[in-house]
């Protein structure tokens, strides 16, 4: 009974999921000019960027083992899955505004799972730049052959990046954040990914890979991509299964401290 139950559950998440993305992906091409703007400034802001970085390499072309290349992989990693993440699950920046705005009562009254719906109910439009740059950046730096690990790192890390968002939205449980806090911690979290690891050492490294492990969102991965290993691989796919636990416990533990905002809300 436990295998039917676990199936059947799985199968209406999956229901669920293509409806809700199905809505989102209407409303981009609803709404066309808005969203191809939207789209294209995300994108010519990563070109900014990478152009930047072009800069500082030529001045520089070895930073602590780290040349432009791998600069680059740190880049395509990071805006594909960052992409991936506000498309499939567009509110993973904003739990903490659904939670402190009472908004979750809306979903609370929907049929498990919460958390899924509370996600993947909004999509991030200026997110397809970020995916489509990190994309085109990858399909430029990898062969045919390297391109499959490539996504499914991309995959990994996108995963990470919205259990970071669960944990900090999560957050508005337990203590009396606001919106602004909340916005803050996630923008800091997103901007760590964007570096060399590199340039970080003793404390903040630690910081980076064991108390707020954001080095695991694009920095190992490009590890990875310069040296492909099976361990590699492995240890970065069960890191992305633990992370993804906690942030579900976390979410979890925090709905039984919820208070209803007491608000008429329409999810719109």
């Amino acid at each position: 009974m436990g295998a039917k139950k676990f199936i059947h559950e799985c199968k209406a998440n999956t229901v669920a999921y293509r409806e809700y993305f199905w809505v989102n992906f209407k409303t981009v091409l609803e709404y066309k000019m808005s969203s191809f703007i939207q789209i294209s400034a995300m994108f010519l802001n990563d070109v900014v960027w990478i152009s930047f970085w072009w800069i500082f390499f030529a001045r520089f072309p070895l930073i602590n083992g780290w040349t432009y290349r791998e600069l680059l992989i740190l880049w395509s990693i990071g805006a594909l899955s960052f992409g991936l993440s506000g498309i499939l699950f567009g509110n993973r920046s904003k739990l903490g505004e659904v939670i402190i705005r009472g908004r979750l009562d809306y979903f609370l009254a929907l049929p498990k799972n919460v958390l899924l719906h509370a996600l993947s109910s909004k999509i991030t439009i200026s997110a397809f730049g970020d995916a489509l740059f990190g994309l085109a950046l990858g399909l430029i730096i990898f062969t045919p052959t390297e391109l499959p690990l490539y996504i499914y790192l991309a995959f990994l890390s996108a995963i990470i990046l919205t259990s970071f968002g669960v944990i900090i939205g999560s957050l508005s449980f337990f203590f009396s954040t606001t919106e602004k806090v909340n916005k803050t911690i996630w923008n800091a979290t997103v901007g760590l990914t964007l570096y060399p690891t590199n340039v970080y050492d003793g404390l903040a490294k630690f910081l980076l890979f064991v108390i707020i492990p954001v080095g695991f969102v694009s920095g190992v991965p490009t590890e990875i991509l310069r040296v492909p290993s099976p361990e590699g691989i492995a240890v970065m796919t069960i890191v992305t299964i633990i992370i993804a636990l906690i942030a579900s416990l976390i979410f979890y533990a925090g709905i039984k401290k919820y208070e209803s905002g007491n608000l008429i809300y329409v999810n719109a």
